[in-house]
């Protein structure tokens, strides 16, 4: 067909729909802010998939808070990843606010391990060789009961351990069995239940004596600091949720990209956030 000549009607039509789908994603992509009223500029929309991946942050923080955990914001091992960054620059507060929470956590975990160690140590000095006492067995029973309790604040409480002696076998081949709380802890040759009493009354002491220990009351304080840092934030993150609109934010990695260049946003490395 020689350019003067006419398109048939269908194909004009074919054109010219063709020619404004074209003007209307390149409007869509590059669209002016509308006038603002007394000379203010108004900030730029924030993209719908770029708010739809911050709501998966806060459900993915909320799930770490529940759990008491870190929060990695899907950046994996990188500790200032595109997830963070983006998250923090919309929401003002969250960077010192976690900051804190995460601190409260390498306590609260670093406390059983104290008690465990302080345990371990007390229970090779109550005077009793290791064989028969099993002294990682005993430890692990008093300490595990002890974590319990404090964090239920009851180590004011008086408990007295359920401890058995019992015998099995005959002649040489006789053993006596010494449980605490159900767990073995020591093995004597024959029926020494003298022994065993022994054991069982210097266990008892070196179980009362950790109840009233820093270590054990650490426990329960980094604890209870935890629950109360993550009430707090929960509410916060319901408000967050609760909101109609997340603002735009220039030092958000992605809001920065479509200032930058709207139509190169899509191919971003951080246009993944």
């Amino acid at each position: 067909m020689q350019d003067g000549e006419s398109l048939p009607a269908g194909r004009r039509k074919q054109r010219r729909e063709t020619h404004l789908a074209g003007v209307r994603l390149d409007a869509h992509l590059q669209l002016p802010l509308p006038p603002a009223a007394d000379g203010i500029e108004l900030a730029p929309t924030l993209a719908v998939p770029h708010r739809r991946r911050l709501e998966a942050l806060i459900d993915l923080l909320r799930v770490a808070l529940e759990l008491e955990t870190h929060c990695d914001f899907g950046d994996g091992p990188q500790p200032n990843g595109p997830g963070r960054a983006a998250f923090f620059a919309h929401f003002e507060g969250w960077r010192e606010a976690l900051e804190d929470w995460e601190e409260r956590l390498r306590r609260a975990r670093a406390a059983p391990a104290a008690l465990w160690a302080e345990l371990d140590e007390a229970a090779r000095h109550i005077g009793l060789p290791e064989p028969p006492l099993q002294v990682g067995p005993l430890v692990d029973q008093l300490a595990t009961l002890t974590v319990q309790r404090s964090r239920e604040g009851r180590l004011g409480v008086p408990h007295t351990l359920f401890q058995q002696s019992l015998r099995s076998g005959h002649g040489e081949s006789a053993r006596t069995m010494v449980y605490v709380e159900g767990q073995g802890v020591a093995q004597l040759l024959g029926d020494n239940r003298p022994l065993a009493a022994e054991i069982e009354r210097r266990v008892q002491r070196l179980f009362d004596a950790i109840q009233a220990s820093e270590a054990a009351l650490e426990v329960g304080r980094t604890s209870d600091a935890v629950r109360k840092a993550k009430d707090g934030l929960l509410r916060r993150l319901n408000a967050l949720a609760a909101a109609d609109a997340i603002a735009f934010a220039p030092a958000c990695p992605v809001c920065s990209a479509q200032i930058a260049s709207p139509l190169e946003l899509a191919r971003s490395p951080v246009s993944s956030v």
